[in-house]
């Protein structure tokens, strides 16, 4: 998953603008930031970057700190929308999706190092009953108190999720059957 485009209008055997439009009609890439480090600096090129999906345009020459400082708003801008995407914001626990991704590669992992995989699917306790006599803010405290305990205890060094619901699921290097 790459965190950032840096591109030019004119490339060797590619056209930039081309290249702009096909990564934003494909929703895997769409909201990848692309910024344009270009020496055309018409009013109209620039209006077609833009048109186009650019997210920054930087005209040649271009001084080193203002180019840093761009690349790394939108590495910074990025980052922040994984974090949105990747993590249930009840429990702070990764969601599905993300943690399908890293239970992948820490079985991979386990797999080159020739070290077992444990992964445990848990669930919150009654929390269909606590939502129905309690109350959902209930059911969400008892969900952000699991979150917190499996954080604290397995996010380190393994993998903690939450799957769905109340269900969670944890996966840990490292660790046999006994």
């Amino acid at each position: 998953r790459p965190d950032l485009v840096v591109c030019d209008v004119d490339m060797p055997g590619l056209d930039g603008i081309d290249l702009c439009r096909t990564v934003r009609a494909d929703a895997r890439w769409q909201n990848l930031p692309l910024l344009f480090l270009t020496g055309h600096s018409d009013a109209d090129t620039v209006s077609e970057l833009f048109a186009a999906g650019a997210d920054d345009y930087v005209s040649k020459p271009v001084l080193g700190p203002e180019l840093l400082a761009r690349v790394r708003n939108r590495l910074e801008r990025v980052a922040l929308q994984r974090e949105l995407d990747d993590v249930d914001r009840l429990t702070g626990l990764l969601r599905r999706d993300a943690a399908r991704t890293e239970l992948d590669g820490l079985l991979k992992l386990g797999r080159r190092l020739g070290q077992p995989v444990a992964i445990a699917a848990v669930a919150v306790d009654e929390l269909a009953r606590i939502n129905r006599e309690a109350g959902h803010v209930a059911g969400d405290a008892a969900l952000a108190a699991a979150g917190r305990a499996l954080r604290a205890t397995f996010a380190a060094d393994g993998v903690a999720a939450r799957w769905g619901g109340g269900e969670l699921v944890v996966g840990m290097l490292g660790l046999g059957s006994h």
